[in-house]
């Protein structure tokens, strides 16, 4: 995936209302199409005080693991693609470039049997 250019889907990702502190240098957030949006937004309705939690989190930190929680995914065809779990039964999966400091979310949701494939 080339950060340089956007891809046509992506739009801003959902902030929570409340709760996600923006101190040093922030990340740019985005979802990869509209469908993940509206699967965090959900998510967001839910659990409002994880999405938050877990959107500063992304915002100040995306690249830092988290024991259990936050990691790169392994093997070739998950290429520069992390893993959060945001709940005990969401993940969050997600691809950081450290070149343009953007994070692009993939999938929110259930936790899948097999990790999903970054686009």
């Amino acid at each position: 995936m080339n950060s340089d250019v956007p891809h046509p889907r992506e739009e801003p990702f959902a902030a929570p209302p409340r709760g996600a502190e923006n101190t040093g240098r922030p990340w740019t957030l985005v979802a990869y199409n509209h469908r993940v949006n509206e699967c965090w937004q959900a998510f967001i309705e839910c659990e409002p005080t994880s999405a938050a939690r877990w959107y500063s989190y992304l915002l100040m930190q995306a690249m830092t693991r988290y024991p259990h929680r936050v990691f790169p995914l392994r093997g070739s065809e998950y290429a520069g693609a992390w893993e959060c779990e945001i709940s005990r039964g969401d993940r969050l999966y997600y691809i950081p470039d450290e070149n343009t400091h953007k994070v692009v979310v993939y999938y929110v949701g259930p936790h899948p049997k097999r990790a999903p494939k970054p686009p």
